[in-house]
């Protein structure tokens, strides 16, 4: 099955919005940079009342993929956040098995 590559913008299923990589990866698709493990991102429902959900306090991680950028997993479609939400779209025409 192959899954759609994240990048900085993409969002889960809770509507977290990707917005910064732990380190540059300096590797783009489709314009925008790829998603890393240990993303942080905007704050989505139930914040505040979970606080695992807002800004900054949940990561992305990998499923454990063997596609890499700078030695860290890259991130893709159904991969699952920290704070539990599922990483959902993603690149159009840029796949991983």
């Amino acid at each position: 099955m192959s899954r759609r590559i994240h990048r900085i913008g993409d969002s889960n299923d809770g509507g977290g919005v990707i917005t910064t990589n732990p380190t540059a990866t300096d590797v783009f698709v489709e314009g925008a940079e790829i998603c890393i493990e240990g993303a942080i991102g905007t704050g989505h429902p139930p914040c505040p009342i979970v606080p695992v959900h807002c800004g900054g306090a949940w990561q992305t991680v990998s499923s454990g993929t063997n596609v890499f950028a700078k030695g860290i997993r890259v991130i893709a479609e159904s991969d699952i956040d920290t704070c539990g939400h599922v990483r959902i779209g993603g690149a159009l025409n840029t796949t991983m098995a």
